[in-house]
């Protein structure tokens, strides 16, 4: 595998350039202040819009920062508060048998955008569209389609007041993913402040279609290596994205292999990972339909998961995390988990509401008191976002002990947060 250098490049995939921005908390007042004389391409402040388009849904986001001061703190930098629609769903994968209707959600997220952009700099506002493990997981023609919807939408002005270029709009690698989201909380940590001496800390993200784990390792890296050269550091990053690793594709795995196991594919097959009370019928293709019913056992649980997590695989080259693949070893490491980490972590109280450090250990006791709830309590409290959460944490426990070998016991290696300083760990502001 080739060496990625450079972090120019890197900022210029994500669109928001980390090397170059200012003012940040989440603020999206005085934006009448950022004064323009276009011509002479003389502004207090510059902005950049990012579309985050994910397996679930597509979510927009809007940086400000200063053009005269290189950002390496979260002061030199504002994400602004969209008050209109900032996130549609389902995601644009969804639109593979129609892609002309995939503009429709988007411009309403255009439109959100343009209320806290002024007017006068939105024609130098650049624009961009980044799609994750959603779209990896389409044909190259679907994802083609597609994104000659978006193309079309994004140059037409009477729709978009934006800048856009041929290229803005595109599928990023899970490598570049996972990147993103390790400088994201570096840089809200204040880990690039030339006055910081901040040790890094490694990022854990999982979608819905992928999770990513992204570190500076103590030894050598022989294989996934992103070297990566920020404020004149160099880091030596180890990544690796999963495909159908995420919260929803694993959930479609689980239900596949007990669709296998079953002796009767016609009647409800039981599934230990979901609650009491639930029950779904999943379009599993190849002309498989999998009617599931839950049963919240635990330890049956616990075993299928890691069934799954494929952890007797063979490592070719040790040690291996899931799957045999190789990663070198965490220890040393301190982690930050965000997305589905968070919102399961968060709901089944094995972490505050607002973040912080939690043992795999917690998770997995707390996985195993809520995976005792009656079902009808839990859709009255989360909506049908809790029929993830009794699933998401036995995944979870399973792929950061036995997948990722961090140490279960240990309370200070795992922080798991959905914001730092008020502002989203999400991949796009990295």
């Amino acid at each position: 595998m080739l060496p990625r250098f450079c972090f120019v490049l890197a900022v210029c995939l994500a669109g928001i350039a980390v090397v170059s921005s200012a003012r940040f908390g989440h603020d999206s007042a005085k934006v009448g202040r950022a004064s323009a004389r276009v011509g002479r391409a003389t502004v207090d402040y510059r902005y950049g819009v990012m579309f985050d388009a994910g397996s679930s849904g597509t979510r927009v986001y809007v940086y400000r920062w200063d053009q005269n001061n290189l950002p390496t703190k979260t002061a030199d930098m504002t994400e602004m508060t969209i008050t209109g629609t900032n996130r549609v769903r389902p995601g644009i994968s969804s639109y593979v048998t129609d892609p002309p209707s995939v503009k429709t959600d988007l411009v309403r997220l255009l439109n959100s955008a343009a209320t806290v952009v002024p007017q006068e700099l939105q024609g130098l506002t650049p624009v961009y569209l980044k799609a994750t493990a959603g779209m990896r997981l389409l044909e190259p023609n679907d994802v083609d389609a597609i994104f000659d919807q978006i193309n079309q939408l994004f140059e037409d002005s009477s729709q978009n007041p934006f800048k856009f270029e041929r290229g803005w709009a595109k599928v990023i690698s899970g490598e570049e993913e996972g990147v993103f989201g390790w400088i994201t909380v570096n840089f809200l940590r204040g880990v690039f402040d030339s006055n910081s001496d901040q040790e890094t800390v490694g990022a854990l993200d999982l979608g819905g279609a992928s999770t990513q784990i992204t570190f500076v390792p103590e030894g050598q890296i022989f294989a996934n290596l992103f070297p990566l050269s920020i404020s004149a550091s160099r880091y030596d990053l180890y990544t690796n994205s999963y495909l159908k690793f995420g919260q929803d594709q694993f959930r479609l795995q689980l239900y596949g292999l007990l669709y296998d196991q079953a002796a009767d594919k016609n009647a409800y097959i039981d599934n230990p990972c979901d609650l009491v009370g639930y029950n779904t019928t999943e379009d599993l293709g190849e002309n498989r339909t999998a009617k599931i019913q839950g049963t919240a056992n635990n330890q049956q649980c616990g075993v299928l998961v890691r069934q799954l997590l494929a952890l007797d695989d063979t490592c070719y080259t040790e040690p291996c995390a899931i799957a045999g693949v190789y990663q070198p070893p965490v220890e040393g490491t301190v982690f930050y988990g965000t997305s589905a980490l968070y919102y399961t972590s968060s709901a089944i109280g094995a972490i505050p509401e607002d973040g912080g450090y939690t043992s795999i250990g917690n998770i997995q006791e707390r996985t195993d008191i809520f995976c005792r709830r009656a079902y009808a309590d839990v859709l009255s409290e989360f909506g049908d976002f809790g029929d993830n959460y009794c699933m998401g944490g036995h995944y979870i426990t399973a792929l950061l002990g036995d997948g990722y070998k961090i140490d279960t016991s240990a309370d200070d290696k795992v922080f798991i947060t959905g914001e730092i300083n008020g502002v989203g760990t999400g991949w796009t502001l990295g």
